[in-house]
């Protein structure tokens, strides 16, 4: 069996410790920021697909109307 030198103390592998953490300001602000954008990015997408739904509807319009004023 091999001996340690004299003097050296062995010491037991650290473990990893899974420990909860607490929010802290910087953290709650970080959630708050991306919560902001998340809805900016779902209001921004609403008035996109509104936008490109009245724009269709008053292409069908303008189309039936022109049908209509053409005909003899």
């Amino acid at each position: 069996m091999l001996s340690r030198p004299r003097g050296l103390v062995r010491h037991p592998v650290a473990q990893p410790v899974a420990r909860a953490r607490s929010p802290t300001p910087a953290s709650a602000f970080s959630e708050r920021l991306v919560e902001a954008q998340e809805d900016e990015r779902a209001r921004i997408a609403a008035d996109v697909h509104d936008d490109s739904v009245q724009a269709l509807a008053a292409v069908g319009l303008r189309r039936g109307a022109a049908l209509l004023t053409a005909r003899p």
